[in-house]
């Protein structure tokens, strides 16, 4: 068990500064919120409202947060600021972003369509797709959309390694 565990770099008091300052440096923001998984979460329940209320804060860091609320099972109603809308999540009955149906279902259509023809791309679109729920999570995206996000991604990753994409390949 030696050596597994990791350092306590930061204190509870020390992660509520970082998580209250409105001008935060992402790697030390990161940090602090990797070594919030190792604390007791419902001791900075104040800021971390706070936090996800804020429009302001990142909305990759605020599923950190969330995720981490939800393996600590805290059962409260909380206020989630992203993109101008605003979801109510309590974390007892949420699934973690990869757990949810979407990932599952966006992705087949990505391997649907990509398999044969790139898998390259395949993977380079997986990747995305689990950068993007991370950053809209908890906003949900539902069975009759997975298509139309499996080409929206697909048409971007291309777009972005300059490889053309006839729409007619986006199988929409």
């Amino acid at each position: 068990a030696y050596g597994n565990e990791k350092k306590q770099i930061f204190s509870s008091e020390e992660i509520e500064v970082i998580l209250n300052k409105d001008d935060v440096n992402d790697d030390l923001l990161y940090m602090a919120l990797d070594q919030l998984q190792q604390l007791n979460v419902r001791i900075l329940m104040p800021s971390i409202r706070q936090y996800l209320e804020n429009p302001k804060k990142p909305p990759f860091a605020k599923t950190l947060i969330m995720e981490t609320l939800i393996e600590q099972q805290v059962d409260e109603e909380l206020e989630v600021s992203k993109f101008h809308d605003y979801y109510t999540f309590n974390p007892s009955y949420s699934p973690l972003v990869l757990e949810q149906m979407c990932y599952n279902g966006i992705g087949k259509e990505l391997v649907r369509v990509l398999e044969d023809e790139n898998a390259s791309l395949l993977n380079q679109c997986l990747d995305y797709l689990e950068y993007y729920l991370y950053v809209i999570y908890p906003k949900d995206i539902y069975e009759d959309e997975y298509s139309l996000v499996a080409a929206a991604l697909h048409y971007y990753v291309a777009t972005l390694q300059n490889i053309e994409v006839d729409e007619m390949d986006l199988e929409i």
